[in-house]
């Protein structure tokens, strides 16, 4: 960030001034003396306004919903037009003089465009703006302050659209909007860029139209996106970030655990060392403390959607369909881990899925009926993919040693429990090497008791092809059934099978002909890092709910402990028995 822009948001003094002179009057034709309004930045937009251009590219704000950033952004495509070489030209006979610049606006789809940068222009430049086409085009005229007329041609692409890459190849602009930029494909950006610097409509006036940038904004994505390998992982030259400040903040309380929100007021924004929300003043009509057009959204956002619209930081979710999305709840799945003990004296059940990145879900009944995930072994490692993360690959065996079984040991005192996994039906299969399958090597090397999930015995003979086979639709349908009744819980120590849950196990985006920009998914979950560990979740859920054999009960270990202790007490006579 350059040193004009630390200054406007660290120096109030030198920002207040600025402000003041770029106060933008907006008016209608219809009523100027009622309907006249004031444009007054934000810290991150008059920062933006403020940034330097040489050697920039892209221009990138990332901020949280309802911040202003569409509104400003419109201000800074006039800003920047006002800014524009003169020229002189002839239309109709008349000769005269113009600023005269061409922007692309850009979303995934036309209908999006339409429906979020035009409305948003519309509301402040809509009486400057002619559109034809439906509008596909446009063009804004007004009187700059100089006295000389600045000229917008405004062209509408959608970034999924079939024919995108041959209606940018012979495009000429000057400047672009790409608005919620990571849901346009990175190509389809990067080819935006390589259309500027080639607008001019009258190469013959002698006259070397300047070329701005790519501006860019959005809600905070996934961390899976480009935006976030951008701005946090490759850090490229020529790219610009505005991060703006987040609507509310995450307080945690040092005794229960309990996570809250807070609005990002100032008296919360000083607490936390952060700078305070923006555009408060125009969602809610006027400075409000509780700041209820966002606190509102507490009550019905998901957590991964409470992350990345109103914190602004980047979410878990992979940009598909999470598979649990519709019955997935955070606040009512999710416990803290001391409320996620191992209970001494109860079955252990585990979930494994099998292959060549081994994952397992571990956990236990409790009397009250509830399945509670407390423990996850995974193949995962943070310094895969130049630090991004991924998955090792190793057979079951060395899983277990390297990874599960010291879980087992220092968690569960195993083998002094008793436990019990249940596997992915795939862990059958043999070995070509040395002709066992993976469970048997387990059960053999390893002594631990596993079980094939289509080997459970089912509850009563209506359920006999409720275990049997492998089919994701019959697992995933169990686990919405027990997190629907709140029977299935997750301490906050499965990390990555949480991640799964909000989002990252998803039905993958699948590519549409339609034109409608609508997203449709795929009929499989996606493949990928979290797939494997939700899997053994779902193979823990199947066989503890639709198995004959009640876990809720304590082991049969447990049960001879206290046949023992009642006998040696006196309180049983053995001999009567």
């Amino acid at each position: 960030m350059s040193d004009a822009i630390e200054m406007a948001l660290n120096d109030p003094r030198r920002l207040g001034r600025r402000l003041e002179e770029e106060k933008v009057e907006v008016g209608s034709d219809e009523d100027l003396t009622e309907k006249r309004r004031s444009y007054n930045a934000t810290r991150s937009v008059s920062a933006l306004l403020m940034s330097y251009d040489d050697g920039v590219m892209f221009k990138c704000m990332r901020g949280p919903v309802g911040n202003g950033k569409s509104v400003g952004i419109c201000m800074y495509i006039v800003h920047k037009a006002q800014q524009q070489e003169v020229m002189e030209v002839v239309e109709h006979g008349r000769r005269f003089k113009v600023r005269w610049s061409k922007c692309l606006f850009m979303r995934h789809s036309v209908k999006a465009s339409k429906e979020t940068q035009i409305t948003t222009w519309n509301q402040w430049f809509g009486d400057k703006t002619r559109w034809v086409s439906d509008p596909y085009e446009g063009r804004y005229e007004d009187v700059g302050p100089d006295g000389v007329l600045v000229r917008i041609d405004i062209i509408v692409l959608g970034a999924k659209a079939e024919n995108v890459m041959d209606d940018l190849q012979s495009l000429e602009l000057s400047m672009a909007w790409v608005n919620e930029a990571p849901q346009c494909p990175y190509k389809v950006v990067s080819r935006v860029y390589t259309r500027l610097k080639r607008f001019n409509p009258c190469p013959s006036s002698g006259v070397m139209l300047r070329w701005f940038h790519v501006v860019m904004d959005t809600n905070s994505p996934n961390e899976t996106s480009w935006w976030r390998r951008k701005e946090e992982v490759e850090k490229p030259r020529g790219w610009l970030f505005i991060v703006c400040p987040p609507a509310v903040l995450e307080e945690r309380d040092p005794v229960s655990g309990v996570v809250s929100y807070v609005p990002n007021d100032p008296e919360h924004a000083a607490k936390h060392h952060r700078r305070p929300a923006e555009n408060v003043r125009t969602i809610d009509g006027g400075f409000h403390p509780d700041m209820t057009y966002w606190t509102d959204m507490l009550s019905v956002l998901e957590e991964d959607e409470i992350r990345t619209l109103l914190m602004n930081q980047f979410g878990l979710s992979m940009g598909g369909l999470g598979v649990f999305s519709d019955v997935w709840n955070a606040a009512r799945h999710k416990i803290p881990a001391e409320q996620a003990q191992y209970m001494r004296g109860m079955r252990v059940v585990g979930g494994m899925d099998c292959g060549r990145t081994p994952a397992c879900l571990i956990g236990q009944m409790r009397p009250d009926g509830k399945l509670v995930a407390q423990r996850e072994a995974t193949t995962w490692n943070p310094k895969l993919n130049n630090g991004r993360g991924g998955l090792d690959r190793m057979d079951v065996v060395q899983f277990f040693d390297t990874r599960l079984r010291p879980i087992l040991v220092n968690y569960y005192d195993w083998p002094n429990c008793e436990l019990t996994i249940f596997a992915d039906p795939a862990g059958q299969n043999f070995n070509e090497v040395v002709s066992l399958s993976a469970i048997q090597r387990l059960r053999n090397e390893r002594g631990v008791n596993v079980v094939s999930c289509d080997k459970v015995q089912p509850m009563n003979s209506a359920e006999m092809d409720i275990t049997h086979g492998n089919s994701p639709e019959i697992r995933i349908a169990c686990v919405k059934r027990e997190l629907r009744l709140g029977n299935f819980l997750v301490s906050e120590e499965c990390q990555m099978f949480l991640e799964a849950m909000a989002g990252r196990y998803c039905f993958p985006v699948v590519r549409s002909r339609s034109g409608d920009g609508a997203e449709r998914y795929g009929d499989a979950p996606e493949k990928n890092e979290w797939s494997h560990i939700a899997d053994g979740g779902q193979y823990m859920c199947l066989a503890v709910f639709k198995g004959a054999e009640d876990y809720s009960r304590p082991s049969a270990r447990r049960l001879a402990a206290d046949y023992r202790s009642l006998v040696g007490n006196g309180m049983i006579n053995s001999a009567s028995l």
